[in-house]
């Protein structure tokens, strides 16, 4: 059993380290990269559980895509940040996908927060002549962009700590 736990969460940890990588790099995350993780969650949990962790691995796919849609369909996401949420949910099941999830949108929300806090003093800093504040910030902070594969990788790490027996054995 902890052999499983252990390659789940080498293969998870893994496939996110990489997604963050991509993302902030290019602001992309790879439909390929989605399809490899998705595969795999689907595949481990299949092996060692059977059609029990095939129903696992598709619940938590579900789960994961239904948390980020909306705010793909608003606009607020890039498909590859669902696609990534979907592909986490095959290794954490449903309960664990919806803990990852609702995780990822407040550390979303941490993240997102700072960033226009950020650009706020910087623009502030440029309009009052401050040393070192340049004043090339955008129009529009609403829509700034951040790598949200972070989020997610920090919002799965954060399910794991709270539950980690339950979301790597899905027993």
């Amino acid at each position: 059993m902890f052999a499983l736990a252990g390659l789940k969460l080498l293969m998870l940890g893994g496939f996110l380290v990489a997604a963050v990588i991509l993302d902030v790099h290019s602001r992309r995350i790879p439909n390929g990269l989605c399809a490899l993780m998705l595969v795999t969650g689907l595949v481990l949990q299949t092996v060692f559980a059977g059609v029990d962790g095939l129903l696992i691995a598709i619940g938590g796919l579900v789960t994961g895509f239904a948390v980020l849609i909306p705010l793909y369909l608003a606009g607020r996401m890039g498909a590859g940040d669902v696609k990534l949420m979907a592909s986490v949910g095959t290794f954490l099941g449903a309960t664990g996908a919806l803990t990852a999830g609702a995780a990822t949108l407040v550390v979303g929300g941490i993240i997102g927060g700072g960033v226009v806090m950020w650009n706020e003093f910087r623009m502030w800093g440029a309009a009052n002549d401050l040393v070192g504040f340049r004043g090339s910030v955008p129009d529009m902070l609403w829509q700034l962009e951040f790598p949200y594969a972070a989020a997610i990788a920090v919002g799965t790490a954060a399910a794991l700590a709270i539950d980690s027996p339950l979301h790597l054995l899905n027993l």
